[in-house]
């Protein structure tokens, strides 16, 4: 068992605030899956495997070439996008881009998401689920969204505590 400290940030209006809680992550970083979703972190490739059917919800991040150790991080918080922290490295990621924040680097590092499974393009909500394809309307868990001929999204932006999401699935085909 790895216990990972996460800060958990209640969001309001113009400001938060943020207190400190233990986390309990019961998974030991293993091999990424075929799911895993590869990102160019300048430069660095990452590949971070979302685990969002487990509790908590987890991401592991393996990078490629070690140049760190790879690791798993629980989902905290956030106003938009999916972030995961346990308080000194963030993967913070938002419609295909990440930011990747390493205290002891002292450094935030931005990634872009690299969709490709058999050279075919893949599409990633901001929850880090793909999209079905052929789907026309999707919904991520907590917001509706529009897949467009450009192949990005367009989402509501309702705020949804974790413990209120749902599964993520299509709602409408070609």
């Amino acid at each position: 068992m790895k216990k990972i400290c996460g800060v958990i940030a209640a969001v309001f209006l113009l400001a938060g605030c943020g207190a400190q809680e233990d986390v309990v992550v019961e998974q030991e970083v293993s091999m990424p899956s075929d799911t895993a979703v590869v990102y160019d972190c300048q430069g660095q490739e990452v590949k971070a495997d979302f685990n969002n059917e487990t509790e908590p919800q987890t991401t592991q991040l393996f990078f490629t070439g070690k140049i760190h150790e790879d690791m798993i991080l629980p989902l905290v918080v956030a106003a938009s996008g999916a972030k995961y922290s346990d308080g000194t490295v963030t993967f913070w990621t938002h419609q295909g881009e990440a930011t990747l924040m390493m205290e002891s680097d002292g450094a935030s590092i931005m990634c872009t998401q690299k969709n490709m499974i058999d050279d075919e393009q893949i599409i990633m909500d901001s929850n880090n689920n793909a999209v079905t394809p052929g789907c026309t309307s999707w919904f991520d868990g907590c917001n509706t969204c529009v897949v467009n001929k450009d192949e990005t999204l367009s989402c509501t932006k309702k705020y949804c505590a974790p413990e209120m999401m749902q599964s993520a699935r299509c709602m409408s085909e070609v």
